[in-house]
């Protein structure tokens, strides 16, 4: 199996939660220019939007596969 980023899903879901977030990172209200794994692929996770959270580079990074659980006013204000 490739890379999860290289899918086409992942790059169809990436556009769609960068778009709905306005290009903010979930952690650190920067530019996001990624989509994060709330649940990382290593462990199980999928590239659908409801497991994808918008990031900068930088916080994608350090965070790495570490599972985050996802924050309740994300989902009311991005509508996921």
């Amino acid at each position: 199996m490739g890379r999860p980023y290289d899918t086409a899903e992942y790059r169809r879901n990436r556009k769609i939660v960068l778009e709905q977030s306005n290009y903010i990172c979930h952690y650190c209200t920067g530019p996001a220019t990624t989509a994060d794994h709330i649940q990382p692929v290593s462990q199980g996770g999928t590239n659908e939007i409801s497991n994808l959270l918008p990031a900068c580079h930088n916080c994608n990074s350090t965070r790495q596969d570490r599972e985050r659980v996802r924050l309740r006013y994300f989902n009311r204000r991005y509508g996921l």
